[in-house]
């Protein structure tokens, strides 16, 4: 990601000109959308992601799960997998310590049907939205 003032030296023009081209293409479509990547480190907060298998995983259990990833607050996402772990949590806090009273929780609630997990703390959370090969 870069700045306008980085683009506008990249391409050797004004700022102006390139917000200019950007609110075009925003008009035309060609631009949908914008995406903020933030800084987690600088912001205090760990990223988490715990990996399940289930035993006795229904459609009522796992809409349960889901329900209570929704509902909370450091869960930014759950995702299904068909792969060697069913379900994938992406979690973000500000300390350990609340990372490992959520992790209770929810080995607590959902102790009936948690197989096994598998927990990887992720030191720097890059996105690549697009990993296609540099020319």
């Amino acid at each position: 990601s870069q700045t306008n003032l980085e683009l506008a030296d990249k391409l050797k023009t004004s700022r102006d000109v390139v917000i200019y081209r950007i609110k075009q293409l925003v008009k035309k479509g060609v631009i949908q959308t914008f995406r903020t990547s933030l800084n987690y480190e600088k912001l205090g907060i760990s990223y988490y992601k715990l990996m399940f298998n289930f035993l006795n995983f229904n459609e009522d259990r796992e809409k349960e799960f889901f329900e209570f990833c929704k509902n909370n607050s450091n869960i930014v996402q759950a995702i299904k997998y068909a792969g060697p772990w069913e379900i994938e949590v992406e979690i973000e806090v500000f300390s350990e310590k609340e990372f490992y009273e959520l992790l209770f929780e929810l080995r607590q609630k959902f102790s009936k049907i948690i197989r096994s997990y598998e927990i990887l703390k992720l030191e720097d959370k890059k996105m690549n939205y697009y990993p296609f090969k540099k020319r």
